[in-house]
């Protein structure tokens, strides 16, 4: 038996080389799969053990190690509730009408370094989701989410959910992930309702300002700040 070929796949986070070998007494190809492979997707004999993929050409062994290792990837060895969080503060440095800076961070601000000439921004999201986690890669899955039904297009009125593999929602959109309980669920509900108050009584402020100066500047006079006093407009009791 001779090696006519290698291949390098990345399997469960770690290269592995497979090899091609040819034999010239039954003139066939085979490849030997790793044990944990085999078991995984059931590539066994009638014995259980893991059986080596044979095959007349060199092309057929190929491709029907690609279907195995697709297979295995698919594999879903471990599924759990979770909870994803992100809470995004941003800074905007503005010259007139004009952005000339822009940064987030994930330090706390000095406030003395706040100028009238800068805007902040925060966001605050956190999704309950369920994780698969498969041989080669974990991921995320809404709970409405269907493998079964296509997203359908924006505005659509219909919803079926997203998916999304954990590295892109880490790295690129920021996300922080951990176990759920109803108790931390609660704790984000909690906090994006207090969120939420905040931004309402900014905007009845805005739109008291618009339209009843005077009230505004009684408010602001008296000594009111949006998270303990009554909204502008308001007369306390």
């Amino acid at each position: 038996m001779v090696v006519v070929s290698t291949q390098k796949h990345l399997v469960s986070g770690e290269d592995i080389i497979f090899k091609v070998n040819y034999s010239s007494s039954d003139l066939r190809f085979s490849i030997i799969l790793p044990t944990h492979i085999a078991n995984a997707i059931g590539y066994l004999d009638s014995m259980g053990r893991p059986k080596k993929i044979v095959g007349e050409t060199q092309h057929a062994v190929e491709k029907e190690l690609e279907d195995i290792l697709y297979k295995f990837s698919k594999t879903v060895t471990k599924e759990e509730k979770v909870i994803l969080f992100m809470i995004k503060p941003e800074l905007k440095l503005h010259e007139g009408r004009s952005t000339t800076h822009y940064e987030g961070t994930d330090s706390k601000i000095d406030p003395d370094k706040v100028t009238f000439h800068h805007e902040l921004t925060l966001s605050l999201r956190f999704y309950v989701v369920n994780k698969k986690i498969f041989n080669q890669r974990e991921v995320y899955f809404t709970l409405d989410y269907s493998e079964h039904l296509r997203q359908p297009m924006i505005g659509s009125g219909t919803y079926n959910g997203w998916t999304v593999e954990k590295y892109l929602a880490e790295r690129y959109d920021g996300f922080l992930e951990i176990p759920w309980t109803r108790e931390r669920e609660e704790f984000f509900r909690s906090a994006q309702v207090g969120f939420v108050n905040l931004i309402n009584k900014l905007i009845e402020f805005k739109n008291v300002a618009k339209t009843d100066s005077s009230k505004m500047l009684s408010f602001i006079d008296s000594g009111g700040n949006f998270g303990l006093s009554l909204p502008p407009g308001k007369e306390e009791k």
